[in-house]
């Protein structure tokens, strides 16, 4: 995060934002990427819960942004779909990944939805898992940026 424009999260400090686990909406959970540089094309797949990675992750850099993330207990809960998790390889590393994010208050009313996404490309040695793996979380990290930068997030965790 420390690599992107810098988001002003002041005023946000006291505000509880509690994050239930993401879920992976996904037609194969499993799918995370193709090699399209060889014929035939060559699937990439994990055997890692990328549901629970992606809401750790997101824990984890929203929290680090100054965000006072809490387990339970929040004055707001972020809800999360994964739509796109995935890396296209030809010459390059090519990652999106794509969420649907939710704020809600206690009582499940939605305050306010968003479809995000971030990208990310990178070259490497062909048909690596730890490339894939890189790519896919700096992807992430731009996802998450993307989420704070949006004008509609301040607003549903201050106008609960």
């Amino acid at each position: 995060m420390s690599e992107r424009p810098t988001v002003d999260l002041k005023g946000l400090e006291g505000i509880k934002l509690q994050i239930d686990p993401f879920t992976d909406t996904r037609e194969d959970p499993a799918f995370i990427g193709q090699n399209t540089s060889k014929v035939p094309l060559r699937k990439v797949t994990t055997n890692q819960d990328v549901a629970r990675f992606v809401t750790y992750q997101v824990k984890s850099l929203l929290a680090g942004l100054g965000l006072k993330v809490v387990e339970s207990g929040g004055d707001v809960i972020l809800k999360g779909e994964i739509k796109k998790f995935f890396v296209e390889e030809a010459n390059r590393y090519n990652a999106e990944v794509g969420l649907q994010a939710m704020i809600t208050d206690t009582n499940g009313k939605i305050l306010w939805a968003v479809a995000i996404s971030g990208s990310s490309s990178r070259f490497g040695i062909s048909y690596k898992a730890d490339n894939y793996y890189e790519v896919l979380s700096d992807a992430l990290v731009g996802t998450v940026h993307e989420l704070v930068r949006n004008s509609g997030f301040r607003k549903a965790l201050t106008e609960k």
